[in-house]
């Protein structure tokens, strides 16, 4: 019995400590609270994926200065930061 519980205590913290994707489609309308070519005279979508995943990385490692970006995206693994930039730029060209 002992070990049985010890197994299953076992097995549930590992459930918990998977985690969970955030989907791009989200990530990229919350991006265009700020960046849609409406508000903004410069659209994130003039850009290619390779600049976008590029200023990304530079604001999650702090090399770009930013007020909000760099906690934006400090929470997200690199395969999301490339599904949104691919996302974003997927019209553009150059993936």
């Amino acid at each position: 019995m002992r070990t049985a519980l010890s197994f299953i205590l076992c097995l549930s913290m590992m459930v918990v400590t998977v985690r969970a994707e955030v989907d791009p489609l989200l990530i990229k309308l919350n991006c265009q609270i700020c960046h849609h070519p409406a508000v903004v005279s410069t659209s994130l979508e003039k850009k290619s994926p390779r600049q976008v995943l590029s200023d990304l990385q530079q604001f999650k490692t702090g090399k770009r200065a930013s007020l909000i970006m760099h906690r934006l995206v400090k929470g997200l693994t690199d395969k999301e930061l490339k599904q949104v930039a691919t996302m974003i730029g997927r019209r553009y060209g150059d993936q």
